[in-house]
């Protein structure tokens, strides 16, 4: 019996020596380019005691390799590289746009095959100023081949293997390039890119979450799946593109004039009040500024800064405000994320700030909807003072 209790006692002895403490945080090894990764992941992975990260940059097919052979717990894909044991979960499509230096004056870019034709002629005054990823010309010969029906044959002017650097050396004035939206959205709005061609035909891709199929119900694996969830409803950005410019007096009038229907009246203007609420609008210290479509009509306004405050709530906490309003006759047709981009584009080029806030009244859901769409967080809740109706704050980090 002794003997027997000593085994036991040594059996539970060494289950104990080998069991991981509870509260040890689990460590996560996710594989994926860094360019998407710093763009559109990092922002969304939950600051946890829970989980260290331990993120490795790299080509898709070495990542998958590594996945297989247990090195790595997750990979951000770029393609899907067909194996039985791995499973793939559609996380994000981006589209790849042609865009240049504002520095490039091209006379008619509407004109595809003119355009095709004064960026490739090594005659011209375009030819070489191609950035690309490599001397392959990755990404931007598939672009020239579905868009112009060519193949590109061009020396570029400058390779860097990395998208951020190709994206800061076209606003540097360097020349031309192929990128995916999520990467250059906020500096078109702000004008420091401009849009080549925008394709009918887009060219696109996926990007995928990879991961052991074993693992499919693991911490890991669901902790990313959910984090990533908001990236699934961001498609690209917008088709169009949006100018934001400084708000003129006759851009304040036309908004003072405005009339929404019930329950969204809450927001027209007091018919009483017109010259005070001009003097506001047009009130440089005040930050409002006009959203205006290509042809340089008005479609909406925007503000930064206190006005976007409501008495009542908590801003004691350092973030820019944002506040915006569209035009009566386009609200509900569902562009109001695409005019929430632009603006956002144009305030973070605008102002060094690490968060962004709106605020918005409980009834109206619709905007609360967009603003969560882009990764905004409820944070919370309050009543106006001195007219008992309730407002929600939301809050985002700026995008790295």
């Amino acid at each position: 019996m002794l003997i027997l209790r000593s085994l036991v006692s040594l059996l539970l002895g060494s289950i104990g020596a080998k069991t991981t403490p509870i509260n040890t945080p689990q460590i996560l090894r996710i594989g994926t380019p860094q360019e998407f990764f710093a763009q559109m992941v990092l922002e969304r992975l939950p600051i946890s005691e829970k989980w260290l990260y331990r993120v490795y940059f790299g080509l898709t097919e070495n990542a998958i390799a590594q996945l297989l052979e247990g090195g790595l717990d997750a990979v951000i894909a770029t393609q899907k590289i067909a194996r039985t044991d791995l499973e793939y979960q559609l996380i994000h499509e981006e589209s790849f746009w042609l865009v240049g230096s504002p520095q490039l004056n091209i006379p008619n870019t509407a004109n595809i095959q003119q355009l095709e034709e004064d960026l490739r002629s090594p005659s011209g005054s375009y030819g070489a100023s191609l950035i690309a990823y490599g001397e392959e010309l990755p990404i931007i010969r598939r672009f020239w081949r579905v868009v112009f029906g060519k193949r590109l044959d061009l020396v570029p002017r400058i390779v860097l293997p990395d998208l951020r650097l190709i994206h800061d050396a076209i606003a540097l004035g360097y020349g031309f390039s192929v990128l995916p939206d999520y990467l250059c959205i906020d500096t078109i709005n702000s004008g420091k890119l401009q849009v080549l061609l925008k394709p009918n035909r887009a060219v696109t891709n996926q990007i995928w979450l990879a991961y052991r199929k074993s693992e499919r119900e693991s911490g890991a694996v669901r902790l990313l799946l959910d984090a990533f969830q908001t990236l699934k409803q961001i498609a690209a950005p917008d088709r169009e593109s949006f100018k934001i410019s400084q708000l003129e007096k006759e851009h304040a009038l036309a908004i003072i004039n405005w009339r929404y229907s019930s329950p969204y009246d809450y927001y027209n203007f007091d018919a009483e009040t017109i010259q005070e609420d001009l003097h506001y609008l047009i009130d440089p210290k005040n930050d409002f500024w006009a959203i205006l479509n290509l042809q340089g009509e008005l479609e909406g306004y925007c503000s930064f800064g206190s006005d976007g405050q409501v008495p009542g709530g908590d801003y004691s906490n350092e973030a820019l405000d944002i506040g915006m309003g569209i035009r009566p006759d386009l609200v509900g047709q569902g562009r109001g994320k695409q005019y929430a981009q632009a603006v956002i584009g144009h305030g973070t080029s605008q102002y060094r700030v690490q968060q962004l806030r709106v605020t918005i009244a409980q009834f109206n859901k619709r905007a609360q909807r967009v603003w969560a769409q882009l990764g905004f967080k409820q944070v919370q809740k309050f009543i106006k003072i001195g007219s008992g109706e309730e407002f929600v704050v939301f809050i985002r980090k700026v995008s790295v």
